[in-house]
């Protein structure tokens, strides 16, 4: 690199050692001073490296200050995060110097001898310069393992105080819910007709809409409005779907049992859901009846009969409204003609459309920014040149371009057409509930885009909040990944029962995890939880 000496280090792309090459090429003046021998050549690139370490310290020195700065301040989970952040970078850092250490030392006996004694100086300041690295190192990991310390000990101490105040609660109510939850009995629970009981099993819940624990208050006094997103019935619903209407079966009942009567609406999605969320591909329905030959209203029919099957061999409650999305085209389209009034809503050649730039807290639910709302078209989709924004999501499908053959269509004031997939939820919980109602629940993929879409619906339509508390369930992984039918990555509750499982098992297994937890499925989890159940069901055989 200099002169006749070359140095060669094993990293194959490494941007500070390629500054440096580049930097000695043709620099006569570097040349002649690091060029004299090895040592003065390494010494060079050394020290480019140390003084280009000790700015990545002080970085990390100034994190530091500031995790210190703040770990009072209330936000322990944040600050343990920062925290496990440094201490990795440190643990990296001095991984990769500390075999520096014999190297140089034993250059610093070596090299002077080779080279003689005029390079003792340079390789004498080499070893000084890595000591000093190495020394901040040091102190950089004492200070984080005590702020983890530290933090840890604030985090455990307000963990203890909340688990204080509610341990005796728990402790009142764990046998019968357990019960209730665990085989959905349908029976009177002891104290259910307490009005303290409510306190004592719903008094706090996560709002999806604040990101908060909230104290649950109902919006009227003897009931509570339950929605729960239902399935688009194209195929069978997949074990991650059911857990999700584990969780909400587990919700009703703990409402119950505090005393309130639910009036528990689900739509059946038997139109409209195209093969992708933002509006693009075609109808699930129809591609399911194309492929099995048969008519999409055979599918439906099929489909939400297996649903409805599965919800039963899981002791889940029915809804007390079952509303397929076909059986509420008059509300959708009155709907419509609200936005339009209000001036939501547009009409292109192709579809009528919900203008989200006119509402402006079209993001609140799934705090993304626009931007990250807009979808890149695949390859298959025609998508409208029409749209004004191409966030803006459908309200009616006219029965045109690629749709003009679509078999489910209605005459509409716009014209022959059916309606888009998420008008049928407001539609159907503003009629069964009113506005607002209590309590909205559904999976966590349909916050960015189906519940963004209902808020700006029902919302824009009516002025007025949607809905009091948004409650969202965690997926169930497969192999670590969501699961999911559109890429084939499923189970159903069918292959459970034919390799001889009694779908409870698989009812114990969701309830083993918290419904805001991701939960990955195996077949040794399920094994797990068959054989608790089991010991479960021997001991109330001994109460």
């Amino acid at each position: 690199m200099i002169g006749d000496t070359l140095i060669t280090v094993q990293y194959e792309d490494d941007r500070l050692l390629g500054s440096i090459c580049t930097e000695c090429v043709g620099a006569k003046a570097i040349n002649a001073e690091y060029g004299k021998t090895v040592v003065h050549l390494l010494y060079f690139i050394l020290h480019k490296f140390f003084s280009f370490s000790l700015k990545e310290l002080d970085q990390i020195q100034e994190r530091i200050d500031a995790i210190e700065d703040d770990v009072f301040e209330g936000f322990e989970k944040e600050i343990l995060h920062d925290i496990s952040v440094l201490k990795r970078n440190v643990l990296d850092f001095r991984r990769a110097v500390k075999p520096q250490q014999l190297t140089l030392e034993s250059l610093a006996i070596q090299g002077s001898q080779l080279y003689g004694e005029k390079v003792k100086p340079l390789l004498t300041e080499l070893v000084n310069e890595y000591l000093k690295v190495w020394n901040l190192l040091e102190n950089h990991k004492e200070a984080l393992d005590a702020l983890y310390e530290t933090n840890n000990a604030l985090l455990v101490s307000k963990t203890n105080e909340i688990i204080r105040v509610f341990t005796v609660l728990a402790f009142i109510t764990f046998i019968p819910t357990m019960i209730a939850n665990f085989y959905g009995m349908n029976i009177h629970l002891p104290y259910a007709d307490n009005p303290l009981a409510f306190w004592i099993v719903t008094s706090i819940m996560v709002n999806t809409l604040t990101r908060k624990k909230e104290i649950f208050r109902p919006i009227h006094k003897n009931w509570v409005g339950l929605y729960t997103c239902g399935p688009t019935v194209y195929n069978y619903a997949h074990i991650g779907n059911l857990r999700t209407y584990i969780f909400e079966d587990v919700l009703r009942r703990t409402l119950e049992y505090a005393g309130y009567k639910i009036k528990h609406v689900m739509n059946i999605t038997d139109v409209g859901h195209l093969t992708s969320d933002a509006d693009e591909g075609e109808d699930k329905l129809e591609k399911e009846a194309r492929q099995e030959k048969k008519s999409v209203w055979d599918i439906a029919e099929f489909y939400t009969g297996a649903f409805l099957n599965d919800i039963s061999r899981l002791n889940i409650k029915r809804a007390g409204v079952l509303a397929p999305a076909t059986k509420n085209i008059k509300q959708q389209i009155t709907l419509i003609k609200k936005l339009f009034q209000k001036g939501f809503a547009y009409e292109t050649t192709q579809a009528v459309y919900f203008d989200v730039s006119k509402f402006k807290t079209y993001t609140k639910l799934s705090r993304q920014r626009i931007d990250e709302k807009i979808t890149a078209a695949r390859a298959e989709v025609i998508q409208d040149p029409k749209k004004k924004n191409p966030p803006d999501f459908a309200l009616w499908f006219k029965r045109i371009g690629k749709f003009k053959n679509h078999a489910l269509h209605w005459s509409s004031p716009w014209g022959d057409g059916f309606p888009g997939w998420h008008i049928e939820c407001s539609a159907i919980s503003t009629k069964y509930l009113g506005q607002p109602f209590d309590i909205h629940t559904g999976g966590v993929d349909h916050i960015s885009v189906h519940h963004t879409n209902e808020i700006a619906q029902s919302e824009g339509a009516f002025g007025k909040p949607l809905v009091k508390y948004w409650m969202h369930g965690e997926f169930l992984l497969l192999d670590q990944a969501r699961m999911g039918k559109s890429v084939g990555n499923f189970i159903t509750l069918n292959t459970l029962v034919e390799k001889g499982f009694n779908p409870f098992a698989f009812r114990y297994l969701a309830l083993g995890a918290h419904y805001r937890s991701k939960l990955n499925f195996t077949w040794e989890s399920l094994e797990a939880a068959k054989c608790s159940l089991e010991r479960l069901y021997d001991f109330t055989k001994k109460i």
